[in-house]
């Protein structure tokens, strides 16, 4: 989870590519995982990053 944390936190990549990159086959249960770690689903997590930086 801390790879995909990182990966969503540059908002480089799709949340697809961010499951595939580590190693999901199968992005809902990606999503499902990281929901249940972090509290919040992977896009809403990423969108955190993306207004912080542009509140900069």
């Amino acid at each position: 989870m801390v790879m995909a944390e990182r990966l969503l936190s540059y908002n480089l990549y799709s949340v697809g590519k961010v499951a595939e990159i580590c190693g999901y086959e199968n992005t809902s249960y990606f999503v499902s995982v990281f929901r249940r770690y972090f509290g919040v689903p992977p896009h809403q997590y990423s969108s955190r990053f993306f207004l912080e930086k542009d509140m900069m």
